[in-house]
């Protein structure tokens, strides 16, 4: 990987995951990836196959001279998971991944890590499909299917990958959302998506999937929440002219302000401090 394509995947790579199987390979150069919490390093020669739904992060891509992403979807592992028996009979990573099949909102997902021991045609076999991805010659879905099904086969074979299981569970979610809700009391102000996600290494999807699930409530409302009883302080206890609270409160203008303070309190800002100080 050159300068300009690292700085250009560095500015938006986040924790993400896919609806879809990912296998990686590097062929040249080292990658760490991050999976889940668990942070492993890729050598050349070695692979990665990512469970659906695992959220993972590409690290480190400045070692990074030529890898391989391979996305199978999950319609293709549905079909093989109903003739395993035929294709991936003596496959142990492949029994373990289609015996999940069906069950991607489980706790628990498990990706595998394989350590390449010698020489094997895992090249070979990402320059055939790379090739016919780009000519996309009749029939090619066809030879594509075969030729991933032929991959995934190789890489049961214990003298050529050492196999490492990496399983997850979505277990780490409440901590999350509580170091959410810590930083945003904290910061007591509007806060970004993209500032939580850079923060916290996951992308803004994720984080107020798992938020809500917590606390019940979205990201946004919460720090609106936040916000407002913040602002609800300032009016009541500060000398802070009205566009002096919107700026500490981050907010992009007055009228957007106090738009969502009367939304809250059916009263413009000014209207509820005066009532506070005549009590």
């Amino acid at each position: 990987m050159n300068e300009a394509e690292f700085h250009y995947f560095n500015h938006f790579n986040l924790m993400h995951m896919h609806n879809f199987f990912e296998l990686i390979f590097v062929d040249k150069g080292r990658l760490t990836v991050k999976v889940d919490t668990e942070k492993k390093q890729l050598f050349s020669g070695d692979l990665l196959l990512i469970d659906r739904n695992t959220y993972h992060l590409e690290l480190r891509r400045d070692s990074e001279e030529l890898t391989y992403f391979l996305g199978i979807p999950e319609e293709i592992i549905n079909q093989w998971a109903k003739e395993k028996s035929i294709y991936f009979k003596k496959n142990a990573v492949m029994s373990n991944l289609l015996s999940h099949q069906g069950n991607s909102k489980n706790d628990q997902h498990t990706s595998f890590l394989l350590r390449t021991l010698g020489h094997n045609t895992t090249a070979e076999s990402f320059q055939r499909l790379e090739q016919e991805f780009k000519q996309k010659k009749p029939g090619y879905s066809l030879l594509i299917a075969g030729l991933t099904i032929r991959l995934l086969d190789s890489l049961s074979n214990s003298s050529q990958f050492k196999i490492e299981s990496i399983k997850t569970q979505s277990s780490n979610s409440n901590e999350l959302s509580e170091l959410i809700k810590q930083y945003i009391d904290n910061k007591k102000q509007k806060i970004s998506y993209d500032e939580l996600s850079h923060t916290f290494g996951y992308n803004g999807k994720y984080l107020n999937r798992v938020f809500k699930k917590s606390f019940g409530v979205s990201i946004h409302a919460y720090i609106i929440k936040i916000c407002m009883e913040q602002a609800d302080e300032y009016l009541m206890y500060s000398k802070l002219s009205i566009t002096e609270i919107v700026s500490q409160l981050n907010f992009s203008n007055r009228t957007n302000f106090n738009n969502v303070f009367i939304k809250k309190h059916g009263i413009t800002p000014s209207e509820f401090r005066g009532k506070y100080n005549s009590k």
